[in-house]
């Protein structure tokens, strides 16, 4: 098992994480400490299902991965809110939804493997 910052998935989740803590900073005073903090903390919590799902194997993975997805779904919705009401700028908007794309990506097939390597 490598350690969890070497998967190809943790990159473009850690990049998120990191942009979703730029967007918390740059948001109105308003919604900084709501809606910033909620962003930030999906961010990591996808982060943090990705280490489990590396340290876990079969179906815990499979669970793991899912509940990425979920928050990954999640911070989707919010960031769309976000933008709607200008909280982020079009930049940061396009740059989550290519970054959530690809760990959806890499999620979606880290699913497969582990069930067709759990299946033989």
């Amino acid at each position: 098992m490598a350690h969890y910052s070497t998967l190809k998935i943790y990159k473009p989740a850690y990049d998120l994480l990191r942009l979703m803590a730029q967007c918390k900073k740059n948001m109105r005073k308003d919604f900084k400490h709501t809606t910033g903090s909620d962003v930030h903390a999906l961010g990591v919590e996808i982060l943090l299902q990705i280490a489990q799902a590396n340290e876990a194997t079969g179906q815990a993975r499979v669970a793991a991965i899912r509940l990425m997805h979920k928050h990954l779904d999640r911070l989707k919705l919010l960031l769309r809110f976000c933008n709607d009401e200008k909280l982020v700028g079009t930049g940061q908007w396009a740059q989550a939804i290519k970054l959530m794309e690809t760990v959806g990506a890499q999620g979606g097939g880290w699913i497969k493997l582990t069930e067709k390597t759990s299946a033989a």
